[in-house]
């Protein structure tokens, strides 16, 4: 969810087939690794005639009637966007942090200094300059804190115990095993930090007293980690057949070439650095911020900042929960290993998604007793919008696990799909019938006490071999085609509600996650519908005519 995900994702975007996934079914379809043709035509020519194939360093162009920039080079296209991208998010990062610790959040005078510390922007030598100017925010407590936060971490990831998880199959045919040991973790790195601020052995505001020292810090290991997995997928990459280049350097240094980086056999790069500084870190630096003032010293916390703090916690508790699910998820499965995760998961996640906790600090809580009705409807907003977001995603698994041939193989329809899998030449009736022949298994299958209904969706991919999609149109599913997203818009229009009683009302900084996950959000159900389209064609249309809506049913 990072701001860099509403980059259209050009050519790569359509280089992977599509099916079940966390936020709908135009996700990573996991039997199916070879990229699908209709797909990657239809894309490309959605995305301004850039053809798919650009992804993979070919360098060629669609026939399709280009929408944007359509006399310059697809290479030059992914440079500029990139460029734009690795420019913009970490401007937008450092005016945000600058602004709430100088300037309560407020984002207009944090500009003006921030503009002043440089004499203006009048070029792109000033805007390199104004970019490197957080640099006088170093300090060595800081990076002290940091390196050892990040050690820690790493060895836990390594040494802890846990299952063993498996990813989806890579392009070249790999299932790679994964440590799904972030529970453990979180739960182990949370008790030591209170425990530390129990004894007095570091005080709660230590993040918060060292923020921008710490926001520089995690900025050198975003950028180090980009130009170590680039050089690193160029001269010793664990998976040489899985490496993706587009002919443009910045697009590569963006998005990554390696699709694995590992140290070993289970030090995953990806799944660490999403999971253990991101993640783990989001819940701690909202308790710095929420138990400690701007002097640093403890304080009792609002009920806004603990309405802030338990709606991310559930949130990163359910993921954590569900760390096997994220294997399947858009991160994993299908993204590289470059900028876009590097310096996401180091600085956007932990500095941009606490805007809510940091928010709450630097503004004074003018939430009085007789308003406490407030507190209670934002918290129903807020857990009602969970329940919808972890019901709609259970129903899906749930499916998943009576259907999938790789989770119950001795199941009657487990055994037609797989047999689909495996089957070449075989046409989409032929594919529909197989299946249906297992149909009296749905007796036993429930949905809000009822039968599920669905449309089963073949699809052929690159190499002649017919698959079929499960396309549920009960429960949540039955209601828009991305329920899942209304239970997230709804958890995250509570947090921002909860930053409402402050003095001078809510500011961009309290809604900035709120408006953020809305805009990525709606942006995401229309390359989903772009990509099922391309992908499933009539049964496509036909789902949608039975499911309707795609976010909020009879609204949107």
């Amino acid at each position: 969810m990072y701001m860099v995900e509403q980059q259209e994702r050009l050519a790569a975007s359509a280089a992977k087939p599509i099916s079940w996934g966390r936020h709908g079914y135009c996700e990573v379809e996991k039997d199916a690794p070879i990229r699908l043709r209709s797909t990657a035509k239809g894309i490309s020519q959605k995305l301004g005639g850039v053809n798919a194939s650009v992804g993979e360093g070919s360098g060629k162009e669609s026939t399709g009637s280009s929408t944007f920039l359509p006399t310059i080079s697809p290479s030059l296209n992914l440079s500029i966007r990139s460029l734009f991208m690795m420019l913009g998010a970490p401007t937008l990062t450092t005016l945000f942090v600058y602004s709430c610790d100088k300037y309560q959040c407020a984002l207009t005078p944090g500009i003006r200094d921030l503009l002043a510390s440089t004499g203006g922007i009048h070029n792109v030598y000033d805007l390199l300059l104004w970019s490197l100017s957080p640099l006088r925010w170093f300090t060595w407590k800081a990076l002290v804190i940091y390196m050892v936060w990040y050690t820690v971490q790493a060895i836990m990831y390594a040494v802890v115990p846990s299952k063993i998880g498996y990813g989806q199959k890579t392009l070249a045919g790999r299932q790679l095993p994964y440590k799904l040991n972030g529970l453990t973790c979180y739960i182990i790195t949370h008790i030591v930090f209170l425990s530390a601020v129990y004894l007095d052995v570091i005080p709660v505001s230590i993040i918060a007293q060292n923020w921008l020292g710490l926001f520089v810090a995690a900025n050198s290991m975003g950028y180090f980690l980009t130009v170590f997995a680039y050089v690193k997928a160029h001269l010793f990459p664990c998976h040489p057949d899985d490496r993706k280049f587009s002919g443009s350097l910045w697009y590569d240094m963006f998005m990554g070439v390696e699709f694995n980086p590992r140290l070993g056999e289970l030090w995953d790069f990806k799944l660490f650095h999403n999971g253990r500084p991101g993640i783990i870190a989001w819940t701690l630096i909202d308790i710095s911020f929420c138990f400690s003032t701007s002097d640093g010293s403890y304080t009792k916390p609002s009920i806004p900042a603990l309405l802030v703090l338990l709606l991310h916690s559930i949130y990163v508790i359910d993921f954590f929960w569900h760390e096997d699910w994220y294997l399947r998820t858009i991160d994993i499965a299908h993204d590289h290993f470059g900028f876009y995760l590097a310096w996401g998961d180091s600085v956007w996640l932990p500095f941009m998604y606490t805007a809510q906790a940091q928010y709450l600090h630097h503004n004074q809580n003018n939430l009085g007793s007789e308003q406490i009705w407030m507190s209670f409807a934002v918290l129903v907003l807020g857990l009602g919008g969970y329940v919808v977001f972890r019901g709609s995603n259970n129903q899906k698994d749930y499916m998943r696990r009576i259907f999938s041939p790789s989770t119950d193989p001795t199941s009657a329809i487990a055994a037609s799909t797989s047999a689909l899998s495996t089957a070449s030449n075989v046409s989409p009736a032929t594919s529909v019938n197989s299946i249906t022949t297992a149909e009296d298994i749905q007796k036993n299958v429930r949905i809000w006490g009822k039968k599920p209904t669905y449309i089963l969706a073949p699809y052929q991919t690159a190499d002649g071999e017919w698959h079929t999609s499960l396309l549920l149109t009960s429960g949540y599913w039955g209601l828009a085609r991305h329920m899942n997203y209304f239970g997230d818009i709804c958890m995250a229009t509570a947090m921002g509600l909860s930053t409402m009683a402050v003095s001078g009302g809510p500011g961009l900084v309290g809604w900035w996650y709120t408006l953020y996950l809305i805009t990525l959000l709606v942006h995401r159900t229309r390359r989903c519908d772009l990509r099922c389209s391309a992908k499933y064609g009539e049964k496509w249309v036909e789902y949608r005519k039975v499911v309707r809506w795609r976010i909020l049913p009879g609204v949107y």
